[in-house]
């Protein structure tokens, strides 16, 4: 009797602790342990560094080769033309032509009359011409685009004092033209005189007047001891 009482008072004990253990039986427990989570790391993923983009080489780029100015030329594609004593040429575009002949080629080594002479370092070459203007108004004898060249490519212009001087020297039956106004529609007859090295070969040359200097005329004056010396006084 006494065992089966004891028996129930551990029955009744250990229902009890059982009860106190699980709770108020809706299953909602109070999980009072902190949670674990994963610490975050302190530092950021790093930033790759940047990776230099390679400068290109330049290619360097071929050298233009510069286009070359075409050299004026006349209607008909010519850029110079040459001459012979005797025959008559127009030079220069419409509107600014000039028209000359060349009549006669003679040389001295002096110039004027007797006692009033200019003497050349060389000698004298005198070309006798005769300019006429197609123009509508008067021009002037243009001595800046009637010169004279070397076959070494040196010029000279007209020289003025035994030009001047031709008009008082009786070998010279015309007058100085270089000083000449020619009147629209007319032609004058007259010389130049250029002091000249007797050992050059030389040649006319007379260019347009005006802004173009193409195309170009020559009249050979070939060697200067095969022209006609003028005689004494």
């Amino acid at each position: 009797m006494h065992r089966r009482a004891l028996l129930a008072g551990l029955s009744t004990a250990l229902t009890a602790s059982l009860a106190g253990c699980g709770g108020d039986g809706n299953g909602d427990g109070d999980g009072g342990g902190e949670e674990s989570g994963t610490p975050e790391s302190e530092s950021g993923t790093p930033t790759p560094a940047e990776t230099e983009t390679p400068t290109e080489t330049a290619t360097p780029a071929d050298a233009e080769t510069p286009t070359e100015t075409p050299t004026p030329a006349s209607a008909d594609g010519e850029t110079s033309f040459t001459h012979d004593v005797g025959e008559t040429f127009t030079v220069g575009e419409e509107g600014k032509q000039v028209t000359y002949r060349i009549i006669e080629l003679t040389r001295a080594d002096q110039i004027g009359s007797e006692v009033n002479f200019s003497e050349a370092d060389g000698t004298y070459l005198i070309v006798t011409l005769e300019v006429t203007n197609p123009r509508s108004e008067a021009v002037e004898f243009p001595r800046l685009n009637f010169r004279l060249l070397t076959d070494d490519g040196a010029w000279q212009r007209f020289d003025r004092e035994p030009s001047q001087k031709v008009n008082s020297d009786d070998r010279i039956d015309v007058e100085h033209i270089g000083d000449a106004t020619i009147e629209p529609g007319t032609s004058a007859l007259g010389t130049v005189v250029f002091d000249v090295d007797p050992e050059k070969s030389q040649r006319l040359w007379i260019t347009p007047t005006g802004e173009a200097e193409m195309p170009e005329h020559f009249v050979p004056v070939g060697d200067l001891s095969e022209i006609e010396e003028l005689g004494g006084y």
